[in-house]
């Protein structure tokens, strides 16, 4: 026999191994045997990757965005940038125009200056260039101000805003806004309460967690906050398939001949712009371009002021685009109408009077006996017709002794003697109609008949009825265009 030892009863005993929720890695293999999971190459497992692979794509990341943000800068910052467009914008009865404020920047800008200000200027302390649009408190002026800006300056008073600033604010909420800032016009030196107000108003409107406001008195911390805020938010020019352009100068009007014309210039922006398209003036109405120019830049910056300088050449207007006739977009934006295109068409007898009533009788006829014969085409009464029938057979069954041929015409004109005649024919058809059509009524001539007899009108059934759903609308609504289909005409022009 062997010996087969046991285990007594003080031997040790370790706990077997608790994996818990996940399972062992022996435990895996065997479950696997070499097969390849499906959705670890599927781009899915995203916690499954290894820690520094984590690493590096958070560090790309950070690199994009530093890079993006950096060229927003150098791009903003150059000469070759566009300038930063600001809008004052009131939000109640100011102790200072927005005209005033435009002034008071400028002159912060160039102390020594003796010109008159401009609306684009250069500020050399802080590398920006701006331009400034002064804005009355029209709702009009204000949203296309606000469509081409990359800051909005909201002027506020002393004692807050008023009931049509609220509504001004919610305007430009709903359209949309760029980047924002607000000053305060107090003539007291420590608008600390207000501005704290100010702050939490405009926070609540706009639903941000900060807002800038700086008091209208310290001119150089306004200057720097709009030079310096980021411009997080892109115009919404950006987003709007038109063009805008801020006119820089006034228009220089010329007359070439009979044809007379306007030369603006300005700086582009938003969508692209073609001298085919219609060309509108807030307040003039939609005009025709005739050619686009590429002319120098007439406020530029250090940068751009040396490069150019260098090439003169370079500072004559290029010509971009002629437009083309057949393809220039038309002028009519309204519909013309026709008022008689729903009124009746009656037949007017005093036209009928004029008309002359000419016969061609035998030589010799007087015109009362003209008046007695036909000409081809006349109807005849059924008396009359009977007899002319007899007097055919009488004339068949005896010798033709005369001769026609050699008889002599003339023309005569018997309108005014069939003028009694026709008086008393006159008289007697309406009798004979008012006998036969009692419920008939002439048309008057005087007034529409839609509103000689709109009380006779009426329907007999408003469910199974059939009637014209337009034929009540104003007249205006004549004006307006009628597409088959709004989307597909407004994505072919878009295209």
């Amino acid at each position: 026999r062997m010996h087969q030892h046991r285990s007594g009863s003080l031997k040790q005993s370790n706990k077997p191994f608790k994996s818990g929720k996940h399972a062992t890695k022996g435990a895996q293999k065997r479950k696997t045997r070499g097969k390849v999971d499906v959705k670890k190459n599927s781009g899915r497992s995203l916690l499954a990757e290894q820690k520094e692979q984590r690493k590096n794509k958070a560090k790309q990341k950070r690199m994009v965005k530093r890079e993006r943000i950096q060229e927003q800068y150098r791009s903003l910052s150059t000469g070759e940038a566009p300038p930063r467009v600001v809008s004052i914008i009131p939000l109640g009865p100011l102790q200072h125009t927005s005209d005033q404020i435009h002034e008071a920047i400028y002159r912060n800008v160039f102390p020594d200056s003796m010109e008159a200000k401009n609306r684009t200027f250069h500020v050399a302390k802080w590398k920006q260039r701006i331009s400034v649009i002064p804005c009355s408190r029209n709702i009009d002026d204000i949203i296309l101000a606000t469509q081409v800006s990359n800051v909005l300056l909201f002027v506020v008073p002393e004692n807050g805003i008023d009931p049509m600033g609220y509504e001004t604010v919610r305007i430009i909420r709903a359209q949309g806004f760029p980047a924002m800032m607000a000053c305060i016009d107090t003539d007291n030196g420590k608008p600390q309460s207000a501005k704290k107000s100010v702050e939490k108003e405009l926070c609540f409107e706009f639903g941000e967690k900060s807002f800038k406001v700086f008091p209208l008195a310290k001119v150089d911390a306004v200057v720097r906050g709009i030079c310096q805020i980021s411009l997080e938010e892109e115009p919404l020019s950006k987003f709007i398939p038109r063009a805008f352009l801020t006119v820089e100068t006034p228009p220089v009007f010329f007359q070439n001949g009979e044809s007379k014309g306007a030369e603006i210039s300005g700086y582009l922006r938003g969508g692209s712009l073609s001298a085919n398209q219609l060309l509108h003036f807030p307040g003039f109405g939609d005009f025709q371009m005739h050619a686009i120019y590429s002319t120098p830049d007439p406020h530029p910056s250090k940068v751009s002021h040396k490069t150019s300088s260098m090439d003169t050449s370079q500072s004559q207007r290029e010509l971009l685009e002629v437009a083309t006739p057949e393809k220039r977009e038309s002028m009519q934006v309204e519909n013309d109408p026709d008022p008689l295109d729903a009124e009746q068409t009656m037949w007017n007898n005093e036209e009928e009077e004029n008309i002359p009533d000419i016969r061609r009788v035998p030589k010799g006829t007087s015109a009362y006996q003209a008046t007695w014969i036909l000409e081809e085409g006349d109807e005849l009464e059924p008396e009359t017709k009977l007899e002319q029938e007899e007097e055919m057979t009488d004339s068949m069954l005896l010798p033709d002794d005369d001769d026609d041929d050699g008889e002599e015409f003339e023309y005569i004109d018997v309108s005014d003697t069939t003028s009694v005649m026709s008086e008393n024919y006159t008289k007697k058809k309406l009798e004979q109609e008012d006998i036969d059509f009692p419920d008939e009524v002439e048309t008057p001539r005087e007034i529409p008949a839609r509103v000689r007899f709109q009380k006779y009108r009426g329907l007999k059934s408003f469910r199974t009825s059939p009637w014209d759903v337009k034929e009540e609308l104003p007249r205006d609504y004549a004006k307006i265009f009628q597409f088959r289909s709004l989307k597909r005409t407004q994505q072919r022009v878009l295209d």
